[in-house]
């Protein structure tokens, strides 16, 4: 009788132990793919910016053709960015935070001013450049100890 209740209590401890190790291996995995999914929206918001700027100085942002493809890339970057705030540690969180307000305070901003002016302010603003888009990629490394599949994703600049 003792012989089954420890074998039975064996057995439920392992079984609680592979469950849990189950479920960090699942959660791991969700992060890994929302990491992707916010780095590629990064890459393409920050990419129509840099193709928005790119036009004559004195043109007004609202009128030019690639304000919308901003505007969409922004929006499909908040969709990843909403999920990075859901599952990523707080540090890896809030290098995402201040990348999306600094990307939501300049769509909502800029659209009357001319491609000279937003530049300016896209100066001004570290969190709309590539090098602290890609310090979002070092934390996500970090987090998910895993740097090649992450590196995969991110198209360099």
């Amino acid at each position: 009788m003792i012989q089954d209740l420890v074998t039975f209590a064996s057995v439920i401890i392992a079984a609680a132990i592979a469950s849990q190790a189950a479920l960090t291996a699942w959660r791991r995995q969700q992060r890994r793919e929302v990491y992707g999914a916010f780095i590629a929206a990064t890459d393409d918001a920050l990419e129509s910016l840099d193709v928005l700027l790119a036009e004559h100085a004195d043109a007004r942002l609202a009128d030019l053709d690639q304000w919308e493809e901003f505007h969409q890339a922004r929006h499909k970057f908040d969709i990843a960015w909403g999920q990075v705030r859901l599952v990523a540690p707080a540090n890896v969180a809030d290098r995402a935070r201040k990348t999306g307000f600094a990307l939501l305070d300049f769509d909502r901003g800029v659209k009357n001013l001319s491609v000279g002016q937003a530049r300016d302010l896209r100066k001004d603003n570290p969190h709309l450049s590539w090098e602290l888009a890609e310090s979002f990629v070092t934390a996500a490394r970090r987090d998910l100890k895993v740097e090649p599949r992450i590196a995969a994703i991110w198209r360099w600049r």
